[in-house]
């Protein structure tokens, strides 16, 4: 049995993962990055680091490493030139070593396109080769016109934040009710125990959002003692109604095609309930465990261009 490793190095998290050529998922862990309470992130040096001292720790739990096959690494946010960040040199020094003392290939691939194939494992049927995604994570709300290219994705962004990432409200709102950071899951399981909501003025255009204005909302209603379950949902139901405007423009400008949605805040159970019931077999959501930060998607890339 041959078997393909996958490594990222994300932000926020340390991911590896192993599937084997029948393409079952035989290995999948992630160590999620410390992040001291009250602070809102990371700087990228203290995430390298971090990244460097969890590596070792989940290759020592891998069993099938003599059979590897290939290799594979998230080496960039989006697979475009110019876009970098320190945080992946973690993931890709490692795949190197790996790659040369095996001596089997190594594919490069950015962290985006493994939530995209991330974000098809497990469904119900494919997805086509002309697709809609939607980006959702702490540093990234954006639209996308997806097309594949053999076995890797190629995208265009239709649109996209103007400021504040739909994450990055999540946490900010979290942090300043006194959450650990990052704060989506506690800010899901708080939003669904309030039973009323303030609606809170959006701001879109087409298909471009902006969060700022939400979260300067949010900011008051936190000073003026609100509920925090209600200030947890208030959020949520904001996001979810942005994006909704936005997937509307979406299908009118550029035509109606299946829309995904991955990335860590698309694995939020009311934003999910609230666009599923909008938009119903028009949008597709990724498997929660595969939505936030994960290297299964970058796993099963290096499998598919490997064979």
């Amino acid at each position: 049995m041959a078997y393909y490793l996958g490594i990222d190095t994300s932000n926020y998290t340390t991911s590896v993962a192993v599937v084997d050529s029948n393409g079952e998922i035989v290995f999948d862990e992630r160590i999620v990055l410390d992040v001291e309470q009250g602070k809102r992130g990371l700087r990228q040096s203290d995430a390298l680091f971090l990244h460097i001292k969890n590596l070792p720790i989940l290759f020592e739990r891998i069993s099938c490493e003599e059979n590897l096959a290939a290799v594979g690494v998230s080496v960039s946010p989006r697979r475009t030139e110019g876009s970098y960040m320190p945080v992946f040199l973690a993931g890709v020094n490692c795949a190197t070593a790996v790659s040369a003392t095996h001596n089997i290939p190594l594919f490069s691939f950015s962290h985006q396109e493994g939530h995209l194939r991330a974000g098809e494992v497990g469904l119900a049927q494919d997805l086509p080769e002309k697709f809609y995604a939607v980006h959702l994570s702490g540093g990234t709300t954006e639209i996308l016109n997806v097309r594949r290219e053999g076995a890797r994705f190629s995208s265009d962004i239709i649109g996209a934040t103007q400021d504040v990432s739909a994450g990055q409200l999540v946490d900010r709102t979290g942090v300043k009710l006194g959450l650990g950071f990052p704060c989506g899951k506690e800010l899901d399981r708080m939003a669904n125990e309030a039973e009323d909501f303030i609606p809170f003025k959006l701001s879109t255009k087409e298909t471009n959002l902006s969060f700022s204005g939400v979260e300067a909302q949010v900011m008051r209603a936190i000073q003026q003692g609100t509920d925090a379950r209600i200030i947890a949902k208030s959020v949520l139901i904001a996001i979810s109604d942005s994006l909704a405007r936005t997937f509307h423009a979406a299908f009118k400008l550029h035509g109606e095609k299946p829309l995904l949605l991955v990335g860590g805040v698309a694995s939020n159970t009311l934003i999910r309930e609230r666009l599923g019931s909008e938009f119903g077999n028009s949008l597709v959501f990724s498997k929660p465990q595969y939505a936030t930060d994960n290297a299964v998607g970058i796993a099963y890339l290096a499998k598919e261009c490997a064979i």
